[in-house]
């Protein structure tokens, strides 16, 4: 009787054994119980839509407000963390950019794009990707960066110290005067930047 109730238990053990072994799950194919957020890139800046305003033909240009940022920068607009300085002399000024034609910018060799220079500068707080685009509102001209006409100033602004500021030269490329916006998307902000441009006088 005992050995046949030894053999009965022995064959049970077997078979819990055998069916916890089958029904656990293999350690490989279990779903992580979660993943890391990937951080915003120049790409996922990318994918993001121009949001710009529309202004009809005849009304006023929406233009935004320009600051004293710094003692040591010029005049700019924008809320931060990035600013545009577009040659303004004063706060109180309407920001209007002059700009030269094609005809007087780069000695006339200038692809049928006239231009003006632009700094760009962001407060040492950020640091990551930041993308510059811009369009003109009150019709559809576009506008381009720097000699290569480019469509965007896409940057990776490099961690700095607590006191440096990021500080990028570069040139505004425009065809017609009118009502302009620069759109700049950063990991956490999306800002429009208004003007005024006007062709100055040579």
């Amino acid at each position: 009787m005992l050995q046949s109730f030894m053999r009965k238990y022995c064959v049970l053990c077997v078979f819990f054994v055998l069916f916890a072994a089958c029904t656990q799950q293999p350690l490989s194919s279990q779903t992580p119980s979660a993943t890391a957020t990937s951080a915003p890139t120049l790409a996922t800046l990318h994918q993001r839509p121009l949001h710009l305003p529309k202004v009809l033909t005849g009304q006023s240009c929406p233009v935004s407000s320009a600051i004293q940022v710094a003692a040591n920068f010029p005049i700019a607009i924008g809320n931060g963390p990035a600013y545009a300085a577009i040659g303004l002399d004063q706060s109180s000024q309407q920001p209007v950019m002059l700009f030269a034609d094609a005809q007087h910018y780069a000695n006339g060799q200038s692809q049928g794009w006239g231009g003006a220079k632009v700094r760009w500068f962001v407060r040492p707080s950020y640091y990551g990707p930041l993308l510059i685009r811009g369009s003109q509102l009150d019709n559809s001209h576009q506008i381009r960066f720097d000699d290569g006409l480019l469509s965007e100033i896409a940057l990776n602004i490099p961690q700095g110290d607590s006191q440096q500021w990021y500080d990028r030269p570069s040139e505004t490329r425009l065809q017609v005067p009118g009502c302009y916006a620069y759109q700049v998307d950063g990991i956490h902000f999306s800002q429009i930047l208004v003007f005024q441009a006007v062709v100055k006088n040579s």
